[in-house]
């Protein structure tokens, strides 16, 4: 599973080094053959605005289609537009009051406007439909970090461990943030 991890709310790079970003499932992430890669691999500013444009002629077309809806969420998100993010991922929900990746992308967008508790809800919300670790490590973050739930936060991320099929890469990223979560209060102070 490709990780990307989501722009925070926040300020300073030093904030940064001490809390981990929440990360974004992009299992599901539309991705046409005809957008340019730039030389690092990631599409041109160009590409992404087309595939935001036809998407939103579809929609435009197909004003009931949650994918659709959902994708442009996610586009929203990629590029900082954490209302828009939310406003279509809220419209998806008012459709499919039940579709984990809406419940998700919005609970992103929510959580980067610094509506944390709301985020918690969505994402626990998502994981009713689909117990999914990077949602799961998602909502252990946002609980120990922003919502200040150390304890609730660590339980999320021991059940991230649990789950079968984890990334290797995102059961690294869990263990060191149990590690430091877990430490005495003067040890994660020098973090």
């Amino acid at each position: 599973m490709a990780l990307s991890f989501a722009a925070m709310l926040g300020a300073g790079g030093m904030y940064f080094m001490n809390h981990p970003a929440l990360t974004v499932s992009m299992t599901e992430r539309s991705s046409p053959e005809s957008m340019q890669e730039t030389p690092s691999g990631t599409p041109s500013r160009a590409a992404f605005e087309a595939h935001l444009t036809a998407l939103m002629q579809q929609l435009q077309k197909e004003p009931n289609n949650v994918p659709v809806m959902v994708s442009i969420a996610e586009h929203f998100l990629d590029d900082n537009e954490y209302a828009m993010a939310e406003n279509f991922a809220g419209r998806a929900l008012a459709i499919q009051p039940d579709n984990p990746d809406a419940l998700y992308f919005r609970g992103l967008a929510r959580h980067n406007q610094g509506k944390n508790n709301e985020a918690a809800k969505d994402f626990e919300a998502s994981l009713a439909k689909r117990d999914d670790p990077t949602i799961r490590y998602s909502l252990g973050i946002l609980y120990a970090y922003f919502i200040k739930d150390t304890a609730r936060g660590i339980s999320e991320l021991k059940k991230t461990l649990a789950m079968p099929g984890l990334p290797e890469d995102l059961a690294e990223l869990t263990r060191s943030e149990i590690a430091k979560l877990s430490a005495p209060p003067s040890s994660q102070k020098q973090n």
